[in-house]
């Protein structure tokens, strides 16, 4: 079974949905959710990342 990577999954997170990955990934998404920011912006592709710590996770969405 092939395993994505982070930055894949979350180009393929529709829009309005959420992915959550674990708290010690948090750098790798906050740093991955940036390039894809920058990249989408003028496609006005765009996503955000919370960090749920009584869960341990950072939650990734699609915002649009």
């Amino acid at each position: 079974m092939e395993q994505k990577s982070i930055m894949q999954e979350l180009r393929e997170i529709p829009i309005g949905k959420h992915k959550d990955f674990p708290i010690k990934r948090l750098r790798t998404v906050q740093n991955y959710r940036t390039i894809l920011n920058q990249e989408g912006y003028l496609e006005g592709r765009v996503w955000e990342a919370v960090i749920l710590k009584e869960k341990g996770v950072i939650r990734a969405k699609r915002v649009s």
